[in-house]
């Protein structure tokens, strides 16, 4: 909950640019993250040991409130915290802040990441279309450099213009930037550079599967047509 709070805070308060939101939310974060790795929380753990057997639930979140309040953009929205007592009642105070608990930031990151993943390995693919086309000598690395990633990745869904924007930097070619210059989507690349997706130059991570049919070897595909095909050969063996 406390990261659905971080983000609730980045998207109000952290401008009008996501990678302004990013920054922030990743420092309202670290509030909560670095809790445990503080010098001082041995020592105060070992004081809440000796005043209480169970430790009130307020006490904890007013640690956390004190780190908030040293983030100036956290201020207007710490009265979420007021009077809670348990979790329970915190739940129900962001409810009343609007504060959207869900999905998750963390899961809203690894959606983005895999979306990510996908995109890098279409512009590679892309990428590979453009050099046999041009027949162009390759300057790109066959290892996808190194991305860079900001901290908007919790926040939303990233946009296709943004996941584009980010998998270019996994093609390191000045000749092949510019030929897709102005482009934020895939089917914009590939109407520009003359590639359709079934461009012989997209080559296939693995070969189909083979299976011996009725005596004839059949690559057997998810295609309905695959299929039907291999149905009613079979349809037509003598019966035994």
């Amino acid at each position: 909950m406390l990261r659905t709070f971080a983000r609730h805070v980045a998207t109000a308060e952290g401008g009008e640019s996501t990678e302004d939101q990013g920054k922030l939310f990743s420092s309202l974060a670290k509030v909560h993250g670095d809790l445990e790795t503080d010098p001082e929380w041995p020592s105060l753990c070992d004081q809440w040991s000796r005043d209480w057997w169970k430790v009130p639930f307020g006490e904890v979140l007013g640690v956390l409130r004190a780190g908030y309040e040293g983030i100036e953009e956290a201020k207007p929205h710490l009265g979420v915290f007021e009077r809670v007592t348990s979790i329970n009642e915190l739940r129900s105070a962001l409810e009343r802040q609007e504060v959207a608990l869900e999905p998750d930031p963390l899961e809203v990151a690894r959606d983005n990441q895999y979306r990510l993943d996908k995109a890098v390995r279409g512009m590679r693919r892309l990428y590979e279309c453009w050099i046999e086309n041009e027949r162009a000598k390759p300057t790109s690395s066959p290892e996808a450099p190194p991305i860079r990633l900001d901290d908007s990745m919790y926040l939303c869904d990233w946009p296709e213009d943004g996941l584009i924007k980010r998998a270019k930097q996994a093609v390191d070619d000045i000749g092949f930037h510019k030929a897709v210059a102005g482009c934020d989507t895939f089917e914009a690349m590939r109407k520009k550079l003359g590639i359709t997706r079934t461009h012989p130059g997209v080559k296939r991570t693995r070969p189909e599967p083979m299976r011996d049919v009725a005596g004839v070897s059949e690559p057997v595909n998810s295609s309905d047509t695959n299929y039907r095909d291999i149905f009613e050969r079979l349809k037509k063996l003598p019966e035994p």
